[in-house]
């Protein structure tokens, strides 16, 4: 890619070799891309995970109320 950095015409190897880089780098942003979505969906998961535990700690809580209400006993 000399040819290329120096102004002269360029080769067509110099070309098929820009190409590939381009392509490349094109394939990279799309990886990036996805990683962040994916980063963004982990983050999600672990929001739901939080609230499924959180309303496993409450439903628990509701049933152990109900008990008691028709129990009596604690």
């Amino acid at each position: 890619m000399s040819n290329i950095k120096s102004g002269n015409n360029p080769s067509a190897a110099d070309m098929d070799e820009f190409n590939q880089l381009k392509q490349e780098l094109m394939a990279l942003r799309r990886i990036r891309s996805s990683l962040h979505a994916v980063e963004r969906m982990i983050g999600c998961l672990n929001q739901n995970v939080q609230l499924a535990i959180k309303n496993e700690d409450t439903l628990a809580d509701l049933n152990q109320a109900w008990s008691i209400f028709f129990t009596g006993k604690k």
